[in-house]
C-alpha cells in the first residue's frame, strides 16, 4: 500500500479522544531534551493511578510523529475544556497538551503541522501499534539528562535532512494549514498550564 494511502488512528488510552490520520507521518523522532522528557515524566507521574493512561515516553525518551495539516481529521467531538497543558519552568510556553480523560499526552497542533505522541498512534484497526518503517533518530542528544546513555541512531540536534524537511513545511506560505477553529478545539486554556519544575540548571 502506498504510504499516502495508509490509514492510521491517534487515540488516547481510554479511547475518548481520536484523530483519523491519512498516510504516514512525514517525520518520526524520539526527543531526548530535558524539556520534552521532563514534561512526559510529569504527566506519567500525575496520572500514574489512571488505568488507561498512555505514556509520552518510550525507553525514557519522548516519541513524536509529525503530520501535515491535511493528514489529520478529528474523529470525536473535541473542545478546549477536554485538554490540559503543561509548561516547563515559570517562563515556559504552554505548548504540550494532554487529554484530561486519561492523562494521555497529546502533543501539540501548530498552524503548519501536528506533532503527536507516537505511543498513541495505531493502525486503522485501532489495536495494532504503528511501527515506523525506519528506526527513529534520537534527537537533541546533547540536551539529554544522560547523553552517554542515548542509543544510536542519535543526533546532538536534529539531522540536517530532517530539519530541512520540517522547515520547508513550517515556512511554506502556500502549504496547507490547520484550521483555526480546529486548533482552538485541541488547545487548552494557556492560563491553566501546570508547571513542570526545572531540575537541571
Amino acid at each position: 500500500m502506498p504510504e499516502e494511502d495508509r490509514s492510521l488512528v491517534w487515540k488516547c488510552g481510554c479511547g475518548k479522544t481520536k484523530l483519523k490520520l491519512k498516510g504516514e507521518p512525514f517525520l518520526v523522532a524520539n526527543c531526548c531534551c530535558h524539556s520534552c522528557v521532563a514534561a512526559a515524566r510529569f504527566l506519567d507521574e500525575k496520572h500514574s493511578s489512571v488505568k488507561d493512561h498512555t505514556s509520552g515516553l518510550i525507553d525514557g525518551l519522548a516519541p513524536f510523529s509529525f503530520f501535515k495539516p491535511n493528514q489529520v481529521e478529528l474523529d470525536t467531538e473535541l473542545s478546549p475544556e477536554l485538554f490540559g497543558c503543561v509548561k516547563v519552568g515559570p517562563k515556559g510556553k504552554p505548548q504540550r497538551q494532554y487529554v484530561k480523560c486519561c492523562g494521555t499526552q497529546f502533543g501539540s497542533a501548530m498552524s503548519a503541522c501536528w506533532g503527536l505522541n507516537r505511543n498513541a498512534v495505531f493502525e486503522q484497526d485501532g489495536e495494532t501499534k504503528f511501527v515506523p518503517a525506519a528506526t527513529p533518530v534520537n534527537i537533541m542528544k546533547k540536551y539529554a539528562f544522560n547523553p552517554d546513555d542515548i542509543p544510536e541512531p542519535s543526533s546532538n540536534m536534529m539531522p540536517f535532512g530532517d530539519m530541512f524537511k520540517v522547515m520547508s513545511i513550517m515556512m511554506n506560505p502556500f502549504g496547507p494549514s490547520v484550521d483555526k477553529a480546529v486548533l482552538q478545539k485541541v488547545t487548552a486554556d494557556p492560563t491553566s498550564a501546570e508547571e513542570v519544575p526545572v531540575t537541571w540548571e
